[in-house]
């Protein structure tokens, strides 16, 4: 991933997707952004590049609309977190739970302002407990924790 140089005043996370997916548009749309309609859906967006799919933000029921868009939820490549408000990551772990649960065996890092390593971790503690019970009876062999990998990007 590319790394932008800043102090932390000039940190603009939504800048450093943009050049990192080498996507000059998306930095524009993510800062226009418009309140969630908390009745029908919270922040989260699909965005294709290339034949690859990346989630910007994973509000509640992003797996869900995942898959009404006839999406498979083991062929998303990257998730980037843009901030840790709970509109914009309160369904990131139920989105890693169907992702393994649908056998996905190849990591998915998450990319996002700290703690977004430390929010990964905990939803993989907190999905570890029905994971290691889907081991034990033989349905699964790779742990949820391979699968998924939280990375902090600028300063804390």
């Amino acid at each position: 991933m590319a790394q932008i140089e800043g102090s932390i005043a000039e940190f603009d996370f939504s800048l450093w997707l943009a050049k990192a997916l080498k996507c000059e548009q998306l930095a524009a749309a993510l800062k226009q952004g418009a309140p969630a309609d908390r009745l029908r859906r919270s922040a989260s967006n699909l965005l294709r590049v290339n034949g690859k799919h990346y989630i910007i933000d994973a509000g509640d029921g992003i797996a869900r609309r995942i898959a009404k868009a006839g999406i498979n939820v083991r062929d998303i490549g990257t998730i980037f977190i843009t901030h840790h408000h709970d509109d914009h990551t309160a369904g990131l772990g139920t989105l890693m739970s169907v992702a393994w649960d649908n056998q996905r065996t190849s990591p998915i890092n998450v990319y996002g302002p700290p703690p977004t390593e430390a929010l990964v971790k905990a939803a993989v503690q907190y999905y570890g407990i029905s994971a290691e019970i889907r081991i034990t009876a033989g349905g699964r062999s790779i742990p949820i924790a391979q699968v998924f990998n939280g990375h902090d990007v600028g300063p804390a």
